[in-house]
């Protein structure tokens, strides 16, 4: 800008040869965005506008959008595309808005992450069609514009692949950005559509690239039907045919290999895991070939790993910690790209927690200690994990192994770890893990977890309050506790306790769950007798009014009262008749509201 100041000077005194042009500003507004930013280019356009001899050009205004484009920033960048269009209007003919133009601001557009963006978006496109309809040719959208616009309509399949059938000549460019928008939807029928687009485009003879392979195989990841695994890894098996065939753009990179191993991951199909441990044992041998491009790296370590962690195989936990071993052997050789992250380790501790092994809660312990070593920081999923283990061990002390593990979160998130503010699964894990653990009192140490969520909830610092799981856990707590009576009628006081402010609440209401396991308590911890008796019959009464009454709650509460109350409480006059009575025999308003849950495949 000095220079430029100089070089009017100079030439005001006479010396014409050293005037500055437009081509002079533009070249100086070039370097300020790309070294500065686009504030600092837009004040050269400033400078520019103000000039009493030089007016800004069509490259001068664009140049200045593309800048605020590379950021994503279609506020500022429609904001000088506006001063553009009056500028023109206001009679500078050099500062006409140009296909480039538009380009810039649907480029802008694409990039801003606006809920708008693609109606935006399609205004523009609109306003250059009418525009050439009436005589302007140089603004007709070309491929180029279309294909910027398909990538406005980023959150719309449907608007996405309206626009490819819209343009005139389609290239890879377009099919590939329909398809990754596919791609991103998730379910059945985007990767079914995803690969049409895919077969399609070969028949117009389009050559689909290794963008276009890579969108359609994560199309049928996250598809999550049956059979979606073995679709990607046919189209990986097309791609390394058709590059052994000649086409060298199509070598598929460790990006692909760990889209289809990721595909598999998540296909809970069996066998699954083994299929993506031999694609990654396949990436280690073509790479040591010289194959470069197809190196394993975490993210392919992960996913492998990830598939044993949802695979139930009695093995599962050691094949993962194996592949953990591999990392930190491979990492401390040199490899900085296979250095496990906390979704590696986290994810070798739940392959230990799916199987339910006894030792599992040591060995993701050791694990732990691991990941420590080698200074990757363990998140609040991994401490989730680690108490579930502790739960599923089912040892002497594991109720206040993960009690402590709670513990501990709570004080770093006091402390000003947001982080690890613990949420209820955190707090229902560790009621669960007294459940099931064979230590003395756990009833009332289950029943304190959950005081203290409620106490945490109320004082906000926590987000969750307790949900019908966390009152369930500390019944089921209740239900198998061991001891003499003294401590069975004091467990029963505690399960009693629970379920009524549950069932009294506004926000919650027991399920059948629930009653499933008040039954149990009723028949472990009450001594047979007229209260007892008194107890089943309202209790079931509840469970019928809110129709929650499954298989199990129907032969908890069998077993819990006598043949008579039973057979009255079902509506039969001979009690070997209500002995038989299955839950598929009974009024189905009875059985309305029951809701199972589908299975998790990650705690959170």
């Amino acid at each position: 800008v000095k220079g430029c100041l100089r070089m009017e000077h100079l030439s005001a005194q006479g010396n014409r040869q050293v005037a500055p042009d437009v081509r002079t500003y533009n070249i100086i507004l070039s370097a300020y965005a790309n070294e500065k930013g686009p504030a600092d280019a837009e004040k050269v356009l400033q400078r520019l506008e103000m000039h009493r001899n030089i007016k800004p050009n069509s490259i001068t205004y664009t140049t200045c959008m593309d800048s605020y484009a590379k950021r994503g920033d279609a506020h500022n960048n429609l904001r000088i595309l506006s001063l553009m269009e009056k500028s023109y209007e206001n009679g500078n003919l050099q500062a006409k808005p140009t296909r480039r133009t538009y380009v810039s601001a649907l480029n802008s557009l694409a990039k801003s992450g606006r809920g708008d963006a693609g109606s935006r978006a399609e205004a523009l496109v609109q306003t250059m069609e009418k525009m050439s309809q009436s005589g302007d040719s140089d603004l007709k959208p070309d491929t180029t514009v279309y294909n910027v616009l398909i990538n406005c309509h980023k959150n719309s399949a449907a608007r996405a692949e309206k626009v490819l059938y819209r343009m005139g000549k389609r290239d890879v460019v377009s099919y590939s950005s329909v398809i990754n928008v596919y791609s991103k939807m998730g379910g059945v029928k985007a990767a079914t559509r995803a690969q049409a687009l895919l077969d399609e485009m070969q028949k117009e003879d389009v050559k689909p690239n290794a963008h276009t392979f890579n969108s359609a195989i994560t199309a049928w990841s996250r598809s999550g039907s049956k059979g979606s695994a073995l679709k990607a890894e046919i189209l990986l098996k097309n791609m390394e045919d058709l590059y052994e065939a000649g086409n060298k753009s199509l070598q598929p990179s460790a990006q692909v290999y760990t889209s289809v191993i990721s595909a598999w991951a998540k296909s809970n199909e069996p066998g699954s895991a083994l299929r993506a441990e031999i694609l990654l044992k396949l990436m280690w041998a073509m790479y040591k070939r010289g194959n470069k491009s197809v190196k394993p790296n975490v993210q392919t370590f992960t996913s492998v790993i990830s598939a044993w962690a949802k695979s139930r195989d009695n093995k599962a936990g050691e094949k993962a910690e194996a592949l953990i071993d591999q990392m930190i052997n491979l990492y401390e050789k040199g490899d900085k790209d296979v250095r496990p992250n906390v979704l590696s380790f986290t994810s070798a501790i739940h392959a230990y927690a799916r199987i339910g092994a006894r030792d599992g809660a040591q060995r993701g312990e050791d694990l732990l200690k691991k990941m420590k070593s080698i200074g990757v920081k363990p998140n609040l999923q991994t401490y989730n994990v680690l108490i579930s283990l502790w739960g599923n061990s089912q040892q002497m002390g594991a109720g206040k192994k993960a009690e402590s593990i709670l513990t501990k979160l709570e004080d770093e998130f006091r402390n000003g770890n947001k982080d690890m503010r613990p949420t209820v699964v955190s707090y229902t894990s560790c009621i669960s893990a007294w459940a099931k653990s064979p230590d003395h009192g756990k009833a009332e140490r289950a029943s304190a977890v959950l005081g203290r969520m409620k106490e945490m909830h109320a004082l906000g610092n926590i987000a969750d309050r307790p949900n019908e799981f966390s009152y369930t856990a500390v019944i089921n707590a209740c239900a198998t506790t061991y001891g003499d009576q003294d401590e069975k009628q004091d467990a029963f006081r505690i399960a009693y306790s629970t379920f009524k402010e549950m069932s009294e609440s506004d926000d919650l209401s027991p399920n059948h769950v629930t009653y499933s396991t008040f039954f149990r308590a009723i028949s472990k911890l009450m001594p047979n007798g007229e209260k007892k008796e008194s107890m089943v019959s309202a209790a079931f009464r509840l469970c019928l009014r809110d129709g929650q009454c499954d298989s199990n709650c129907l032969f908890h509460m069998k077993n819990a009262a006598s043949p008579e109350l039973v057979a009255d409480l079902l509506g039969c006059s001979d009690p070997s008749e209500a002995a038989s009575l299955t839950v598929d025999e009974l009024p189905h308003e009875w059985t309305r509201n029951i809701k199972h849950a589908p299975r998790r495949n990650n705690i959170k």
